[in-house]
């Protein structure tokens, strides 16, 4: 099942943490999570996925435009 989740409403510089708290508990049950940004957003989302969660890389997290 695929379950989306919509964070929207926010300006850019506050909807981060809402949405890190989300990809955190979607890592947790082992998810596999696509997140949708602005073209000009890809490489800094998955900067920021990877910084704030103290990741080592994107397993089972994609970061991807729409065009």
């Amino acid at each position: 099942m695929l379950d989306i989740v919509k964070i929207k409403g926010f300006r850019p510089n506050t909807a981060l943490k809402p949405l890190l708290k989300e990809i955190e508990s979607k890592m947790k049950e082992e998810k596999n999570i696509v997140l949708l940004v602005p073209e000009q957003y890809t490489l800094q989302g998955e900067k920021d996925i990877i910084f704030n969660l103290n990741l080592e890389g994107l397993f089972n997290i994609e970061v991807l435009s729409p065009s």
